[in-house]
């Protein structure tokens, strides 16, 4: 009987000793394996702009494939002058504040988290080369601070590269609708601004003549001048006129006080538009 306990205990203490080295051999194998994990993500470079530089950058430079045609692109400049920002390029135009500032807040939050190949002979079919991929380059003053191109986008991931170094990598955070607005919506959409309680005049001037509308404390007036057969505006505006409705000046007022644009026409066309004024306290 002795002699089996001691069998059983020496068995105990075997089975110990190899759950013993098995552990150690499994803790080693993850220590090494966090390790290169590590090694390797420390290896990738930094694409982030710090909350400090991005706050300073005042330059944005945008080129995406055409949606209809892939053979081609558009390249959108952006620039900050003073508190706003400008389109340059491909058109001058007040640009749309609230557009750029995501943009930027989104540069602060990317990173690359794994790599997919250290060469360049796969730009093509991840389409991260010149030609095919998302482009953003900003600047701060003379300093670039990013210069990255995005490709496709999958079940792996986010392609991208970084400018002057080999390598495709996925890239995490990246939002490509922030990167590939149509250039009408860089631009500053914004066209009126008011409260309509504060307007005291309005004029419209038409094909059918000049309406003036004019508040005094709580109440509107109208008067109405016609054009003659020539289409020019008669010297006398009918101050009587009976056909002046209040309801119809709130609403336009309510139509007008946050006024923008859907798109816009090229550059001297004519658009057949009504010119309105409106005057507030």
């Amino acid at each position: 009987m002795k002699t089996d306990l001691k069998i059983y205990a020496a068995l105990g203490v075997l089975l110990l000793a190899v759950g013993g080295l098995y552990l150690a051999k499994q803790n080693t194998k993850a220590q090494a394996t966090s390790h290169s994990a590590t090694s390797a993500s420390a290896d990738f470079p930094a694409i982030s702009v710090p909350k400090d530089d991005a706050e300073k950058i005042t330059k944005l430079e945008i080129t995406s494939p055409s949606k209809d045609d892939k053979t081609k692109s558009t390249t959108v400049t952006l620039e900050k002058k003073g508190d706003d920002w400008m389109v340059v390029k491909p058109v001058s135009a007040k640009g749309n504040t609230a557009n750029v500032r995501s943009l930027i807040d989104n540069l602060k939050e990317l990173k690359l988290k794994e790599v997919i190949d250290r060469g360049t002979a796969s730009y093509d079919n991840y389409e991260v080369s010149d030609a095919k991929a998302v482009h953003v380059v900003a600047w701060k003053g003379a300093d670039k601070t990013t210069d990255l191109y995005f490709g496709k986008s999958g079940s792996r991931g986010q392609m991208a590269r970084v400018g002057g170094k080999d390598g495709v990598f996925i890239a995490e955070k990246y939002s490509s609708y922030l990167y590939t607005r149509d250039v009408k919506n860089w631009r500053e959409l914004g066209i009126l601004k008011f409260e309509d309680a504060n307007a005291i005049q309005v004029e419209v001037t038409n094909k059918n003549g000049l309406f003036s509308f004019s508040k005094n404390g709580e109440k509107w007036s109208g008067s109405k001048t016609s054009r003659d057969k020539d289409g020019k505006l008669e010297k006398k505006a009918d101050k009587e006129w009976k056909g002046f409705e209040v309801a119809k000046v709130k609403d336009l007022l309510r139509a007008y006080k946050g006024l923008s644009a859907e798109d816009f026409a090229e550059e001297k066309a004519d658009t057949g538009s009504t010119r309105r004024r409106t005057t507030a306290a």
